[in-house]
């Protein structure tokens, strides 16, 4: 029995041996197992990790070894104007000098950027005129600007504002006459000021029989005909004694030789059939409406006022002053300074009407009767209209004997 027992305690033992290596191994196949899982889980979760934030990120490409990044659209504030920063890509090396970017300006000439604030520094590029840059640091005599990625020198005397590159690109011209100024580039813009013969101006640019002139650090407009260089201004005042009754005008009636030059001007280029006899009408009109700026305001019976060299009516003043040919009234009061006080804005503005009367009748009695009544179409005369042609003929018997 003893051998028997012997015998069942080794197997009983042996198996027990058995089991608890099988046991082992399989504690150790699951635990390797168990590493591989999540060694494969966290390659997976970090691989998700870096294609997430490379789909956030901004897109880069390689070019020559160097990492190239489109900076975003910016919009900047310059002389109060907003101007889009298109900006060009970047160099990252180390710093992105985008955004140290406080705003632009615009070069007036063609210019040097340099390495570094120095006459003797290493020229970077040429920078053509009317070019916009990006501004870092205004330095004073120097100005340090972003040029294609890196900072660059250029000096501060060639570079500003919009309207200080006008000025630096302007010509010094005169007017010749007392000229109505104004804000945009036709008769149909707002009338701003008028001024005098002979005023300094800068010279921007011609287009469409209009000059565009700096005055004042604003941008205004003047009648190309109406201004020019030095020289242009000494022709066009030994040309005043070219116009029809001249020195007669000015002794008897003190109609200056710039002004009768300005309304014959404007007879050839509304009536250049006959502007001679177009001019002796206006000269008749003058006579009897104010005798030559002598008598300026009369109040009418209906409630209206006359005002002026050639008594523009009040009932015209809101349409003058759509077509720009008035720049302010008040009809609380029947005021217009411009229509009382200046000639040239006056005759201007009568011409407005003169001028459909005289398409309508001819050089006649009945072009006048039409301003003076408001009747554009309608024939007629009456006792002013019959002084207006006896004073026609004489400016006629005079233009004869001249």
């Amino acid at each position: 029995m003893i051998g028997e027992e012997r015998s069942k305690n080794f197997w009983r033992i042996r198996d027990k041996n058995i089991k608890r290596e099988k046991r082992k191994e399989m504690l150790k196949r699951l635990k390797d197992n168990f590493i591989l899982i999540s060694l494969t889980a966290s390659s997976i979760i970090a691989l998700l990790i870096v294609i997430g934030f490379g789909f956030k990120a901004n897109p880069k490409t390689a070019v020559n070894g160097t990492t190239i990044k489109k900076e975003p659209i910016k919009i900047v504030m310059v002389n109060n104007s907003k101007y889009v920063n298109e900006s060009i890509p970047t160099k990252t090396l180390g710093i992105d000098y985008s955004k140290r970017v406080q705003y632009q300006s615009l070069t007036f000439r063609n210019i040097n950027a340099r390495k570094s604030p120095d006459v003797n520094s290493d020229i970077v590029s040429e920078i053509p005129q009317n070019t916009f840059v990006d501004v870092l640091e205004d330095k004073g005599d120097w100005i340090k600007i972003l040029h294609d990625g890196s900072p660059a020198y250029v000096k501060s005397d060639y570079v500003g504002t919009i309207m200080e590159y006008k000025k630096f690109n302007s010509i010094d011209k005169k007017t010749f006459t007392n000229v109505n100024v104004r804000t945009g580039p036709s008769e149909d813009s707002e009338s701003a000021f008028v001024l005098d013969a002979g005023t300094d101006v800068d010279f921007i640019k011609e287009e469409n029989g209009w000059s565009e002139i700096l005055y004042n650090d604003q941008t205004y407009y003047i009648k190309s005909d109406y201004i020019g260089d030095e020289d242009d201004y000494k022709e066009y005042q030994a040309n005043l004694d070219k116009t029809p009754y001249s020195n007669y005008l000015v002794e008897k009636y003190k109609f200056s030789k710039d002004l009768q030059k300005y309304t014959y001007d404007l007879c050839r280029e509304f009536y250049p059939a006959d502007p001679e006899h177009y001019y002796a009408l206006l000269l008749g009109m003058m006579q009897q409406e104010s005798d030559f700026g002598r008598e300026r305001s009369n109040y009418n019976k209906n409630g209206s006022r006359d005002l002026g060299i050639l008594q523009v009516n009040s009932c015209n003043w809101k349409e003058l002053k759509k077509k720009g040919l008035i720049s302010s009234y008040d009809m609380s009061t029947l005021t217009c300074d411009e229509l009382q006080y200046n000639d040239y804005i006056n005759i201007r503005a009568a011409m407005d009407e003169i001028n459909i009367c005289v398409n309508n009748h001819g050089i006649s009695e009945n072009a006048y009767w039409s301003y003076n009544t408001g009747k554009h179409k309608k024939k007629g005369t009456n006792k002013n209209s019959h002084k207006v042609w006896k004073y026609y003929g004489e400016w006629c018997n005079r233009l004869y004997q001249e």
